[in-house]
């Protein structure tokens, strides 16, 4: 499952990041079914909107019955990247950015991570696996976290 998950985070930030032209930062929100012999993998959009990035998966964890039937949820966003350094401005504004696209992937029954993250300038594509328990102070991370929790105990 580590695998396909891994597979299908890579191929959807590649395709995000290959497709877009504007300059706008977007997000979605999908569930995801893994593939079986009688069905392909198929992602389908759970209708949650937002702004901001987190108020996705607040929206999420405030009504998790959107995730019925799935196994996995999928965060897809588009955004700027920039170094790390004293200029005082967002990423889309650094004179050194870069066009990226992150998808983040959470099992539902594991609470495995995968997440894939495709730049604009064609570097390599850059993928993480984390396992549920591990800690980290990714505030995506966390989110993914806690909306996982909330789906498996909405489900239980």
């Amino acid at each position: 499952m580590k695998v396909q998950l891994k597979s299908l985070a890579v191929r959807e930030a590649e395709r995000i990041i290959q497709n877009e032209f504007g300059t706008s930062t977007e997000h979605a929100l999908r569930g995801l079914n893994l593939s079986t012999k009688k069905t392909k993998q198929k992602l389908v959009d759970l209708g949650v909107t937002a702004e901001d990035i987190y108020e996705l998966f607040d929206r999420l964890v405030a009504d998790p019955s959107d995730t019925a039937g799935f196994e996995a949820i999928v965060l897809s966003t588009l955004g700027w990247a920039a170094p790390a350094d004293d200029l005082p401005c967002p990423p889309s504004a650094h004179p050194n950015r870069k066009r990226v696209a992150l998808v983040l992937i959470g099992h539902i029954g594991t609470g495995l991570q995968v997440s894939a993250l495709a730049f604009r300038d064609g570097t390599e594509t850059v993928t993480t696996v984390q396992s549920q328990g591990e800690m980290t102070d990714a505030p995506l991370t966390t989110a993914m976290n806690k909306a996982l929790t909330t789906i498996n105990g909405f489900r239980n």
